[in-house]
């Protein structure tokens, strides 16, 4: 029971000093966004300027970006009688972002296949919790470019 103790004792003073830190645990902004122009689909735009807004580094340089997004839902399969099972929810982002005269564009694009509801209003509910999810994926790879950027 003593060795017990003593090793968790000396587990438990190892790991809170070793000196781990998250890598994004830290809230302080390196970045200064602000959004100029967008256009598309608004949910995913909204979506994505939310997620920007958080970004107000005065201290360094800003980053302006603007957003075209491209939303398609297509049909992907039938059954017998015609009716549609799967549909395939396509967004197409595309960014113009300046950087210190500098201008890149960058395109991402995400698909996901979402089966048809029998109840229509769990499946617009369903595809709005999809295209927020999709926006979200698409904001952490801009934000990879954006870091890549400086």
């Amino acid at each position: 029971m003593k060795n017990r103790s003593l090793i968790l004792l000396l587990l438990l003073l190892f790991l809170t000093s070793c000196g781990y830190i998250p890598l994004y645990s830290s809230k302080e902004n390196r970045l200064n966004i602000s959004v100029e122009n967008y256009e598309g689909d608004n949910d995913i735009n909204f979506e994505l300027i939310s997620k920007l807004r958080t970004h107000k580094n005065l201290n360094t340089e800003e980053f302006k970006i603007k957003i075209k997004t491209d939303y398609k839902k297509t049909d992907l399969s039938k059954d017998i009688t015609g009716k549609i099972q799967d549909y395939e929810l396509t967004i197409s982002s595309t960014f113009e972002v300046n950087y210190s005269d500098t201008t890149r564009n960058f395109t991402v694009k995400e698909t996901f296949t979402m089966k048809n509801l029998e109840d229509d209003f769990e499946e617009r509910n369903y595809e709005k919790t999809i295209k927020e999810n999709l926006a979200n994926s698409i904001y952490q790879k801009l934000m990879i470019q954006m870091l890549k950027f400086e």
